[in-house]
């Protein structure tokens, strides 16, 4: 019987790491010497460092290039990736809805689409929102507290877990120093800002091989490294990897489509976000998308020694509301084999709670 690879592999951090943006970082750029860390990271770097973590398993720690047997087995497309998430002692964690709000009165709400209006944009169906509220951007929910959401309902107050309690901003300073003087270039003074996560607080993500041939090689590896290298300046973190169903997933709730939440990033398309164009493969169209602010992703290519082109991506917890939809709308976008466009579906309201 042919054996399936679907693990999780599961990194903690050893101190603080460093995830580069698509932002310069370049001394010689008035104030480009600064720069903070993105986190979670995004897809690229978890994918580099589980396939350089499976090619060390199946060849042993060595320099250079991999050979081609194993270049086939990783580079060859045999393997999906999802999108990062964050577990904490255990508990997997979900960013927050775009359309999860929080009240003057510290409680929770969920934005609602309104009455389709004419604006500059063209006829534009806007949110209904609550007087005082403002997006939740400071926390992240439990796998019951995403249930509830995509279940119509409002997530419990004991369903997020803060930011502020997950990872703690490190400032630090460096140096450009000449290699050959080993004495410091001048004006050569950088400032990053390190990511220091909680105690317990692993990055996860889940590797699953499609190729029947590669599954059976890859099942049997034994000897993963303990620790390897994560992240900008070689940071280091442990690794260890487990089976699927020791970690609990948010499930989707019968007739699930309406609503739709981006669990990881997703590679923008203009579609995206306009109203009326179909979304993934549900049939649905959009009637409203709450968002954050997008970003730029970039990566390194570590093969071809080169930067990966930089993209827009929109952020995990992108909300789409939708029409029509017959079904769940699958992964969005482009790059969904490599941890892009990742999604939840739900429905719109729960009629019971309401």
């Amino acid at each position: 019987m042919t054996r399936r690879f679907d693990r999780i592999f599961a990194f903690r951090p050893v101190d603080t790491l460093f995830f580069r943006s698509g932002r310069p970082f370049n001394q010689s750029d008035p104030g480009a010497a600064e720069a903070e860390s993105l986190f979670p990271p995004n897809p690229p770097t978890l994918v580099g460092a589980v396939r350089n973590a499976l090619a060390q398993a199946l060849e042993g720690p060595r320099g250079g290039r991999w050979s081609e047997t194993t270049a086939g087995l990783l580079n060859g497309g045999h393997l999906r990736f999802g999108a990062p998430f964050l577990v904490l002692n255990g508990e997997r964690l979900y960013p927050a809805p775009a359309a999860l709000l929080r009240l003057e009165d510290e409680n929770l709400a969920r934005a609602r689409p309104g009455a389709v209006i004419e604006t500059d944009l063209g006829p534009t169906c806007l949110p209904e929102l609550p007087e005082k509220s403002k997006m939740l951007t400071d926390a992240w929910l439990t796998a019951g507290g995403m249930i509830r959401f995509l279940a119509g309902q409002v997530p419990a107050e004991g369903d997020l877990r803060l930011t502020a309690c997950l990872w703690k901003s490190e400032p630090r300073i460096g140096i450009g120093r000449d290699v050959a003087t080993r004495r410091v270039e001048e004006g050569a003074l950088y400032a990053p800002v390190h990511i220091r996560p909680a105690e317990g607080l692993e990055i996860c993500v889940r590797v699953q091989a499609t190729d029947p041939r590669v599954a059976e090689r890859l099942a049997g590896l034994d000897g993963l490294p303990g620790t390897v290298a994560l992240g900008g300046e070689h940071r280091a973190a442990g690794l260890r990897d487990l089976a699927p169903d020791g970690i609990t997933e948010a499930t989707e709730p019968p007739g699930a489509g309406a609503v739709v939440v981006a669990t990881g990033p997703v590679i923008a398309k203009p579609a995206m976000l306009t109203p009326g164009r179909a979304l993934g493969r549900s049939g649905g169209r959009i009637r409203m998308v709450c968002a954050r602010k997008p970003g730029m992703i970039g990566g390194w290519d570590d093969q071809g020694r080169r930067p990966h082109p930089m993209r827009p991506v929109l952020p995990a917890g992108t909300t789409w509301f939708l029409d029509g939809a017959t079904g769940t709308p699958g992964p969005l976008g482009p790059r969904h084999r490599w941890g892009f466009g990742d999604c939840l579906s739900g429905i719109l309201h729960d009629d019971k709670a309401s």
